[in-house]
């Protein structure tokens, strides 16, 4: 049986001024309930170069954007969604996505779009699909969740994030995170050119990987001038089989409050060993930060015997002052009697003051190998170390272990 073919909305302009109260996007795709195709052609869905746009003075409960929803029994299994060179803006106080595609068997492209001055009670963005989703350049300005997401992607197991702009958020809103991946056990995550500037996150996180990742990889990426709350987490990786996180900069990250604390830009809850593939943390640069670097929370072996270490290579913190005594490194809190190390070398800790004293590098676990230290510069520090202290100083047969050399 043949069933409904393609569907294309574009060059339109599309306006809501009024209460609107029917539950229900202006614009929507559905599954067909009487019309089940076998036929196995492929079936897109387009939106090409529209604008959304509401009155900034609308006070009502809007139902606003576009729902794309063709569910895990369609049974067309080959679609493809293209949402392109679309501009969203003034969309205020929604209860409902702005732009939801719940596409079980799509791939998806979502490229060139603008998302411009909008606020509402759930995920501004939602993206669920089993197929391969791609994300490049789009612009989210002046946006915010009062309760969840940016944009969050769901089921996927691939995903590539490429030029990525977020500047602005409401600073009177809270999100659970900007960029949130919620993708399927053992995906792989890539994002590309990722720019923040100028967020003021209350309680937010700036990208959080929620399940079992095979990789994760951001690179060429920059946050600027952004501020968080105290014990923060920006970049909140759970769990990952390898990371790699190179070329970016984190440059005048704050704290809203001057007496906060406790927040760290780069989290890594668990490493997952498995592959043999080392991790990396590389080339990355901290300039004029008030927060933490880095906290990881240590290694499972996946397999009996898996290897990979975490590494941190030619790394630079400098010119910094801190307000509460942090660490700025931190492995911490775990027991792990297998054969990865954890690994700081090439490294710079340059111009760096604690008015009230803390840790550069903070070891509170315990570990079966040595933690290595090699070829890191010390410069003009003031109110710093580097903290041991084992989790359990009674367990001899995985001792708190530091190798030091060419520092």
């Amino acid at each position: 049986m043949t069933g409904p073919q393609n569907f294309t909305i574009q060059n339109s302009y599309i306006g809501s001024y009024g209460f609107m109260f029917d539950a229900k996007q202006l614009t929507r795709a559905d599954s067909p309930l009487n019309c089940q195709p076998t036929d196995g052609a492929l079936q897109t869905i387009t939106l090409k170069n529209n604008v959304y746009n509401m009155s900034l003075d609308y006070t009502g409960t809007p139902h606003h954007g576009f729902i794309c929803s063709f569910l895990e029994w369609y049974p067309r299994h080959s679609m493809a969604v293209y949402f392109l060179n679309n501009t969203l803006i003034n969309i205020q106080k929604t209860f409902y996505r702005v732009l939801l595609l719940d596409v079980n068997w799509a791939t998806v492209l979502v490229e060139d779009n603008k998302f411009l001055d909008t606020t509402g009670a759930v995920d501004i963005s939602q993206i669920k699909t089993t197929k391969d989703v791609r994300i490049i350049n789009n612009l989210f300005q002046n946006i915010s969740s009062t309760s969840q997401n940016i944009l969050v992607i769901v089921s996927t197991s691939k995903v590539t994030v490429t030029d990525f702009y977020m500047n602005g958020t409401n600073s009177g809103a809270v999100s659970s995170a900007v960029l949130n991946l919620n993708m399927a056990s053992g995906a792989v995550a890539t994002l590309t050119n990722i720019r923040f500037t100028g967020n003021l996150f209350l309680g937010t996180k700036a990208i959080v990987s929620q399940q079992l990742l095979s990789e994760f990889t951001l690179t060429n990426s920059s946050f600027t001038n952004d501020q968080l709350m105290q014990n923060a987490i920006y970049i909140d990786i759970q769990q990952a089989t390898t990371i790699s996180i190179t070329n970016t900069s984190f440059t005048d990250i704050q704290y809203q409050n001057v007496d906060d604390s406790g927040a760290y830009l780069i989290y890594i809850a668990k490493m997952m060993v498995a592959s043999g593939a080392d991790s990396y943390i590389r080339n990355v640069l901290f300039t004029n930060i008030k927060t933490n670097a880095l906290s990881f929370g240590g290694f499972s072996d996946l397999v009996t015997g898996g290897t990979g270490n975490l590494i941190l290579d030619s790394v630079i913190i400098k010119d910094c002052s801190f307000n509460s005594p942090d660490s700025l490194i931190a492995s911490k809190k775990f027991s792990y009697s297998g054969a990865s190390q954890f690994i700081i070398r090439n490294t710079n800790f340059t111009n760096l003051n604690f008015s009230k004293f803390g840790n550069l590098i903070e070891l509170t676990h315990n570990a079966k190998l040595a933690t290595l230290i090699t070829n890191v510069v010390f410069s003009n520090i003031y109110g710093a170390g580097v903290k041991m202290e084992p989790q359990d100083i009674f367990d001899k047969t995985n001792p708190l272990i530091l190798t030091l050399s060419s520092c």
